[in-house]
């Protein structure tokens, strides 16, 4: 997932990736192996402590990284 990232000194400039990176578990690859669905895979990772991209997303807007519109249009609705 990309986002734009806003330079401090001028307009946007250059973009920032943030990607979802699961632990790999015994328990998690045995979902991938039985082909659990995405969002069960998902609540999986998250609970062993993967940040979503909407996490990530909204933490580079309180940093000051991006704007929240730029999370909007990068994150799909199903991960807000």
């Amino acid at each position: 997932m990309w986002i734009k990232a806003r330079c401090h000194f001028s307009d946007f400039t250059g973009r920032v990736g943030f990607v979802e990176q699961p632990t790999p578990t015994e328990p998690f690859r045995e979902a991938v192996m039985e082909k659990k669905p995405n969002r069960v895979r998902q609540q999986m990772a998250m609970d062993a402590g993967m940040i979503s991209l909407w996490e990530q997303g909204m933490k580079r807007v309180l940093a000051g990284d991006t704007t929240f519109e730029e999370v909007i249009n990068a994150v799909s609705e199903d991960q807000m």
